[in-house]
C-alpha cells in the first residue's frame, strides 16, 4: 500500500460481536494496526514490543487484527497473553484484502501499519524485526 494515503476503512467485529468502524474512530496521536494469528510466534514478540510502547507512550492507540476463524481460540489467547488492546476478528480477511497483505492466499504476519491522526499511513512493515521495531519507534517518536 503506498504511503501517505487515506487508509482503507475497516467494517469488522471485535470478539463480542461488536461493530468496529475505523472511520468513526478517533486517532489521538497515532494508530497502529497489526494484522496477527494465534499461531504467529513473531506476533506474539511483536504484541509484547507494543506493550512496552503503549507504557512510554499512553496516547499511541494500538488494534490487533486476528485472521484466525475461531473466535473463541482468539479469546482465549487474548486472556492466556493478557493482551490489553483492542482486538478485532477478520475471519474472511476481508480487511486483510484492502490493505492488500492477503493477496492470492496467506498473508506474511504480523503486518503493522500506522496511521496518523488524519487516518494516513505513514508506516507500514510485514514480519518482526529488530530493524523493523527501530523503525516504528522512529515513526512514533519513541526514544530507545
Amino acid at each position: 500500500m503506498p504511503m501517505n494515503r487515506t487508509a482503507p476503512n475497516i467494517l469488522i467485529k471485535d470478539l463480542h460481536g461488536q461493530s468496529f468502524n475505523l472511520a468513526n474512530f478517533d486517532i489521538p496521536d497515532k494508530l497502529i494496526i497489526s494484522f496477527a494469528g494465534t499461531w504467529c510466534t513473531p506476533c506474539l514478540e511483536e504484541i509484547a514490543e507494543f506493550s512496552r510502547l503503549k507504557e512510554k507512550e499512553p496516547k499511541i492507540e494500538i488494534i490487533l487484527i486476528f485472521l484466525d476463524e475461531d473466535v473463541a481460540k482468539i479469546a482465549a489467547f487474548q486472556a492466556e497473553h493478557k493482551i490489553p488492546f483492542l482486538i478485532l476478528h477478520d475471519a474472511y480477511k476481508a480487511a486483510a484484502r484492502r490493505y492488500e497483505i492477503a493477496k492470492g492466499g496467506e498473508a506474511r504476519l504480523p503486518a503493522t501499519f500506522v496511521l496518523d491522526k488524519k487516518k494516513k499511513v505513514v508506516f507500514q512493515t510485514n514480519g518482526f524485526t529488530t530493524e523493523s521495531l527501530s523503525r516504528l519507534k522512529t515513526v512514533l517518536g519513541v526514544k530507545e
